[in-house]
């Protein structure tokens, strides 16, 4: 597409697709709450039914290269532009490489080949939170179609913390509001820096709690924002208990979509098998009986709290007894090898979730169904 300026902006992509402009590729960069809504779009101008039947999505754990080069050379089923989309493949993620590694890159790889000479009617998506900008894989993006970057790529903590509290001030005051700076930084806590979507779902919330106030203080952060969130995580691990693999991972998906830092569940997760392992170990004698809550007060509960004595932990802290019951009975859903198992693969999975490469969803469901069906993660 030799001559044609490349569109600036989003409203452009989409007025040259309306105009028959379609380019083999356009990448988004930028975290998925912000990117997702806007390829989406895309996706239905680009594909309107009937046609949305040629749409193909391909996740991180099933990208390779060789398995979206023969993506791209498959013909459709159905006839018309064929639309591949793909989010967070490995090869876009930014990392070190050493000099023969960057020497061996020198030689086109097979993908970079095809956005030089883009065969067949398809388009692709590139959906990634970053990449390396000096890679020949970038620069194989940018010739080949519009690169939209959503937010700042190289903004660091600080920046990320500065621009979430102007962003915050300036809806509440535009709500004829004040919040606190306990209440920002109470927000900032707990929904994060880095999603403006998630964080406008929740000032309104708390706008409209607030009523007739002007002031909006970190009490009610707290009691809108946290106790909603304590409210979830909790059924999470509920369904957990009782290994209910399809509510949990709905539950789940609702924590993320609802903007709850991905490192926030992994925690409230494993924190939950700790306290299970703790009564599994304590209540040995007693996990071969049905013992309902009564029993449970009289038999089981004074050797948990004498235990709790000794060890001094804070897991187990403003836990109520009824909540203990629960734990005992989730406690006799798994094997002590089981959960054993999970709590060492607890580094794993936050190393996962901190690296710049990972699904972050998928790696938590990947935990999800290590903790209810038994399945190691890899």
């Amino acid at each position: 597409m030799k001559g044609i300026p490349k569109p600036e902006g989003f409203e452009a992509v989409i007025e040259g697709v309306h105009s028959g402009i379609v380019w083999p590729v356009y990448t988004f960069i930028g975290e998925p709450p912000l990117t997702s809504p806007m390829i989406q779009e895309l996706v239905s101008v680009l594909l309107p039914p009937p046609d949305d039947f040629n749409f193909e999505l391909i996740q991180p754990e099933n990208f390779s290269e060789a398995a979206l080069m023969l993506t791209i050379y498959t013909p459709s089923m159905f006839s018309g532009k064929k639309v591949i989309q793909l989010n967070q493949p490995v090869f876009t993620a930014k990392k070190e490489e050493s000099a023969d590694k960057k020497k061996a890159r020198s030689k086109k790889t097979p993908l970079e080949d095809w956005l030089s000479h883009p065969t067949g009617d398809v388009t692709l998506i590139f959906n990634t939170r970053s990449i390396d900008r000096r890679s020949s894989l970038f620069g194989s993006l940018k010739e080949a179609g519009p690169v939209l970057i959503i937010g700042d790529m190289g903004a660091t903590e600080r920046d990320k913390n500065s621009s979430m509290a102007a962003f915050i001030q300036e809806y509440v005051l535009k709500s004829g509001k004040k919040l606190e700076f306990k209440a920002i930084h109470a927000l900032m806590e707990l929904v994060g820096n880095d999603n403006p979507v998630a964080m406008e779902n929740e000032l309104k919330k708390l706008v409209s709690y607030a009523g007739g106030r002007t002031t909006i203080t970190a009490l009610d952060v707290q009691t809108i924002v946290g106790h909603q969130r304590e409210e979830k995580l909790y059924e999470l691990t509920q369904f957990l208990g009782t290994r209910q693999t399809d509510k949990a991972l709905l539950s789940l998906k609702f924590l993320l979509e609802q903007g709850v830092y991905e490192l926030v569940v992994l925690q409230a997760i494993l924190n939950f098998i700790r306290r299970i392992l703790f009564i599994k170990v304590v209540t040995q004698n007693y996990q071969d009986q049905q013992i309902d809550f009564s029993g449970f007060k009289s038999q089981i509960l004074p050797d948990i709290e004498t235990d709790l004595q000794t060890c001094k932990t804070d897991l187990f802290k403003s836990i109520k007894p009824y909540s203990l019951y629960n734990m005992f009975n989730a406690s006799r859903q798994f094997t002590l090898k089981t959960l054993l198992g999970i709590c060492a693969d607890g580094a794993s999975f936050d190393l996962a979730l901190k690296g710049e490469a990972s699904d972050k969803r998928f790696v938590l469901e990947r935990l999800v169904l290590r903790v209810c069906r038994g399945y190691i993660s890899r």
